[in-house]
């Protein structure tokens, strides 16, 4: 999983929290307007974040670290004003005003009745690592919650690392993992387990099932939160939250003994579509930074404005090519890095529609099926009782008029 996992870390936080403004979008101004709630940009020398006000406002206001981080942010009460949720494709295009309120209550009901039993999770950090979440556990635990009928690995063992100690990190993972694992991980992924961005950032993750079914996850974290690349705090749990939702994606490939590959982002015919992919770990991200606040999960939602920007011909008829499932096993899952833009983009709006619809649980289900030997188009048909084929026009109105209407 390594090159999804990494890749994914940070495509995800750059393209959906600041593609707009890389497109040549005007700088944001104190008490303006904004659409992501938490998101943090620079105004000359002034930070400024984008502040739930109201149901359905957000303005920028200057950032103060310790009032606007994360875990700081209280439960906000519903809109009073409840639009219909979707039951079914049937219903999906009448009732799309709803969908990302019925996608937020299905995540928080998995989480408030599900409950979570973590198997044993070892954590190794270098020396000169920093420690910036005390209980990484807690991350692992809500994944259990969201995907309580995922199989678990046996045991999970994290190791951190900085710039600093990628070498420390490097010897400690081929000592854990042993040789032959340590090599299966790098040509599953086309690269080392360790690795970093740049200098000052080594905000990455990976996940591996070793031969004995341990799940190995690596996290390679920023030498402080100042420099960590995005000029914007680093969530807590956030990394290893995704890490383990990765684990657990890749953990029934290991019970089946049906390897894949994602060397360069590309991934062979056995496993889920890159949009899938970039949905499930935008997903998994969203609900661990905004918890109980229903209006900035339900703001976060709201990127679909920007499509064009990511997706410059986007229209009807480019939105009905995409979907056609004569791409799954090629365009949606073999793209490499430069058309992952776009599978950020319709990741994220076509989650929205199949957690809305089903649940948390299609992040784990539609892996679990394939791994069996499934396509995903058999998958698809198993998971919802309907073709995708059927569903397809549905999900084009529902994406095709939110875009338009801006929500």
């Amino acid at each position: 999983m390594r090159k999804i996992a990494t890749f994914l870390s940070a495509l995800v936080l750059i393209s959906i929290v600041t593609a707009p403004q890389s497109h040549g979008a005007a700088l944001p101004v104190l008490g303006k307007s904004c659409n992501q709630p938490m998101q943090i940009q620079s105004s000359g020398k002034t930070k400024l974040v984008c502040t739930i006000t109201g149901p359905h406002t957000a303005i920028w206001k200057k950032y103060v670290p310790s009032a606007t981080a994360p875990s700081a942010v209280a439960p906000t009460a519903a809109p009073t004003a409840k639009a219909s949720e979707p039951t079914s494709f049937s219903d999906l295009y009448a009732n799309r005003q709803g969908l990302a309120r019925a996608a937020w209550e299905k995540l928080n009901s998995a989480i408030s009745t599900s409950a979570a039993s973590l198997p044993t999770v070892e954590i190794y950090r270098g020396p000169n690592t920093p420690q910036y979440d005390q209980n990484p556990q807690a991350a692992l635990s809500t994944d259990l919650q969201l995907f309580p009928n995922a199989s678990v690995p046996k045991k999970v063992v994290i190791i951190y690392w900085s710039h600093a100690d990628m070498a420390w990190a490097t010897a400690k993972a081929q000592v854990l993992m042993g040789a032959s694992d340590y090599s299966a991980d790098e040509a599953q992924t086309g690269g080392p387990f360790v690795d970093c961005y740049t200098a000052t950032s080594c905000k990455v993750g990976h996940a591996f099932i070793g031969s004995d079914g341990t799940a190995y996850m690596g996290i390679g974290l920023p030498d402080s939160l100042a420099k960590d690349g995005s000029d914007s705090a680093l969530p807590l749990g956030q990394l290893e939250g995704v890490e383990f939702y990765h684990a657990l994606e890749i953990y029934p490939y290991y019970l089946n003994h049906n390897p894949f590959s994602t060397i360069q982002n590309k991934t062979t015919p056995n496993f889920p579509p890159q949009w899938f992919a970039f949905g499930s770990e935008n997903f998994t991200t969203t609900v661990l930074q905004f918890g109980k606040n229903q209006q900035g999960f339900v703001m976060s939602m709201n990127t679909s404005g920007w499509l064009k920007d990511v997706i410059p011909n986007f229209s009807q008829d480019w939105l009905n090519q995409y979907l056609d499932s004569g791409n799954a096993g090629n365009s949606w899952s073999d793209d490499g890095y430069t058309t992952a833009g776009t599978n950020v983009s319709m990741g994220q709006n076509l989650m929205e529609i199949l957690i809305a619809l089903k649940g948390p649980s299609v992040l784990t289900d539609l892996p679990a099926l394939m791994s069996q030997g499934k396509s995903f188009v058999d998958a698809f048909q198993k998971e919802f009782g309907t073709t995708w084929q059927s569903a397809e026009p549905e999900i084009a109105k529902v994406i095709w008029d939110k875009y338009q209407n801006r929500y």
